[in-house]
């Protein structure tokens, strides 16, 4: 005659094991939950800089260490775009960027 082990035995024996309710998430939408994934936008500001090289050093206000440099203004959402996803650690589709050109010194009067 086998004996059944005590709960002391027992808990040794389950000791590691992933409780069978908790080891395959049920199929399908669970009841009262919503199903669909909720994406939020997130709004930066950046300002544009000419540099002495004529290339534009474009900087993230909210974010700092979120840097790109860019030869043709028009490209400098799409990366600025990228560069606060990587600081931010977030996708980029949740990104929204509004770039400003800095001031710009006013030009040297020719000779």
């Amino acid at each position: 005659m086998a004996s059944t082990p005590g709960p002391v035995r027992q808990q040794r024996r389950d000791r590691g094991r992933v409780a069978p309710a908790l080891r395959h998430p049920p199929a399908g939408p669970r009841p009262g939950l919503h199903t669909g994934a909720v994406t939020v936008r997130r709004r930066y500001t950046a300002t544009a800089e000419r540099t002495s090289l004529g290339w534009w050093s474009v900087q993230c206000d909210q974010a700092p260490g979120a840097l790109s440099q860019v030869e043709d203004l028009d490209d400098a959402v799409e990366f600025i775009t990228e560069a606060i996803a990587y600081v931010e650690q977030i996708p980029e589709a949740d990104v929204t960027v509004a770039v400003h050109v800095a001031d710009l010194p006013p030009a040297e009067p020719a000779e």
